[in-house]
C-alpha cells in the first residue's frame, strides 16, 4: 500500500481518453505513470481511507495510491488512458480554450483552434485504440 505526502507527487491535469470527447482530469505523476483523482476523505477518517485503499488492491486487482494533505486524504487510480498535455504538443489554455469555444458560432475561412484541436485528439485517440 502506497501512502504519500503531496509534497511527494507531482500535480497536475491531464486528457482523459475514455471520455467522449476527451476531458481534462485531475491527476498526480508518480514514478512515470499517471494516478486520477478518486475519493477524498477527511483526516479523521484516516481508517475508511485506508480500508478503500486496500479493497481496489485486493478485490479490484488494481493499483492506487492515498495522498496526504494538510485537509484531506486522497485516493488516486492508475489510469492508462490518460496522457499528459505535453505528449500531445498542446497547453491547458489551450485545451480549455477548446472545450468553451462552439465552432458553430465562428464564421472564420480557416480551420479555428477548436477544430484543429479537435483533429489533434482524434488522431491520438485513434493511435491509441490501435495499441
Amino acid at each position: 500500500m502506497l501512502i504519500l505526502t503531496s509534497k511527494q507527487v507531482e500535480h497536475s491535469q491531464v486528457i482523459c481518453m475514455a471520455t467522449e470527447p476527451p476531458q481534462l482530469v485531475e491527476a498526480i505523476s508518480f514514478q512515470g505513470s499517471f494516478f486520477t483523482k478518486g475519493e477524498s476523505f477527511p483526516p479523521q477518517n484516516r481508517s475508511a481511507a485506508l480500508k478503500r485503499i486496500q479493497d481496489i488492491l485486493e478485490i479490484e486487482r488494481s493499483m492506487a495510491m492515498l495522498v496526504e494533505e494538510a485537509s484531506q486524504l486522497t485516493v488516486y487510480y492508475l489510469n492508462k488512458q490518460v496522457t499528459s498535455l505535453q505528449e500531445n504538443g498542446q497547453t491547458q489554455q489551450q485545451l480549455r480554450s477548446s472545450q468553451t469555444l462552439d465552432p458553430s458560432k465562428t464564421s472564420q475561412s480557416k480551420p479555428s483552434r477548436f477544430t484543429k484541436l479537435k483533429e489533434t485528439l482524434e488522431k491520438e485517440i485513434h493511435l491509441f485504440k490501435k495499441k
